[in-house]
């Protein structure tokens, strides 16, 4: 695992959760938006180094770095994708974490083990695939698979650099990693917060990315939390077409 600090270190602190097989990169719009405030990403573990476990020991790790960089407390944790389950995860283990907590299009799925086992089986196949492939042919191969639709939706241009990025991760990232990532997402259960942090969370979905279909139960878990619905756009669209406009929309959260 890797923290990676940029920045001012005198704006406000926020840390940034990327998502499933993303690595930092695929935050650095929002992170260059965001180019005052005093800004933590990561690079989870299971990609180029280590192997990523559970959403629970990843959550585990990134509070212990950010402990060893001297950074007891954040003004905004944020999450998407994966991020937001492992976000809810550090939560869980310290919820003094962070003074606002904001998460995007969180999979926050609970399949049975059939419906797991199956669309992994179709995601790795994606991943056998791609990482054969150059830059324009993994694209393409991002459009049409079915497993990533389940996932992502229907892929726009604003898109593709998000895309990229998740190629080149899943070219660095072993079977075990890429395998523990989707079940983290797809056989994830909501950790209890209290009602304090749930006031302090907001949660981000937008109508065309499946992760919609959380909303619900999200809602559900949490009473206390802030639901913001998003119209026009899918998986990690916004950031990825407007990530100063995106930015903010955390500035004025915070």
């Amino acid at each position: 695992m890797k923290l990676i600090k940029t920045g001012n270190e005198t704006g406000p602190v926020a840390v940034l959760l990327p998502g499933l097989a993303a690595d930092e990169e695929s935050l650095a719009g929002l992170r260059d938006a965001l180019a005052d405030w005093q800004v933590y990403t990561v690079r989870y573990d299971g990609q180029g180094e280590g192997v990523f476990r559970s959403a629970d020991t990843e959550a585990a790790a990134i509070l212990a770095l950010l402990k060893q960089a001297g950074l007891e407390h954040a003004d905004l944790l944020y999450g998407i994708s994966l991020g937001a389950v492992v976000g809810l995860k550090m939560l869980a283990q310290e919820p003094d974490i962070s003074t606002r907590n904001f998460f995007d299009g969180g999979l926050f799925f609970h399949f049975n083990k059939l419906l797991r086992m199956g669309i992994t089986s179709q995601f790795m196949d994606f991943v056998h695939q791609a990482v054969r492939l150059d830059e324009e042919g993994g694209l393409q191969l991002v459009k049409k698979h079915n497993a990533l639709k389940q996932i992502i939706g229907t892929p726009v241009p604003a898109q593709d650099q998000l895309f990229k990025n998740m190629l080149k991760v899943l070219k660095e990232t072993g079977d075990d990693s890429v395998k523990a990532q989707l079940e983290a997402c797809f056989d994830f259960r909501y950790p209890a917060l209290s009602a304090d942090v749930q006031k302090r969370t907001v949660f981000l979905f937008a109508d065309q990315d499946p992760a919609a279909h959380c909303r619900r139960e999200a809602a559900a878990a949490y009473p206390d939390a802030h639901i913001l619905d998003l119209p026009g756009f899918g998986y990690g669209g916004f950031v990825a077409a407007d990530p100063a406009g995106y930015a903010g929309l955390l500035r004025d959260f915070l």
